[in-house]
């Protein structure tokens, strides 16, 4: 129904909201053991964030492929650059990218 949007119903709705949470939680803890450990902020919270995000736009079946995109978008994007990039490149960019072209390869979550 309306009230649900993209979602099939309250069960897939329900799911993809606890596989969000999950995700986000996970990798909040592992960034923080991460920062405690090195003082390197390895995954910042706001990509964490967008992770969750595009999570609930995609659908918790799809979101390995968001991850997967994002991640060799990056990795390309930092062979490419070569040593401009060693202070690290932003991975917002990539993620943003990956859920759009993850939403159009898979449509809404159902």
């Amino acid at each position: 129904g309306v009230i649900y949007g993209l979602w099939a119903g309250p069960l897939e709705l329900s799911l993809t909201v606890a596989v969000a949470i999950a995700i986000v939680s996970g990798l909040s803890l592992i960034g923080e053991i991460i920062w405690r450990r090195t003082a390197i902020d390895a995954l910042g919270l706001g990509d964490v964030k967008l992770i969750g995000a595009g999570i609930l736009v995609v659908g918790s079946e799809a979101a390995w492929l968001m991850v997967l995109l994002a991640s060799v978008g990056g990795i390309v994007a930092a062979l490419c650059a070569g040593r401009r990039a060693e202070r690290g490149i932003p991975f917002a960019p990539f993620l943003a990218y990956a859920i759009f072209v993850t939403f159009l390869m898979t449509g809404p979550p159902t």
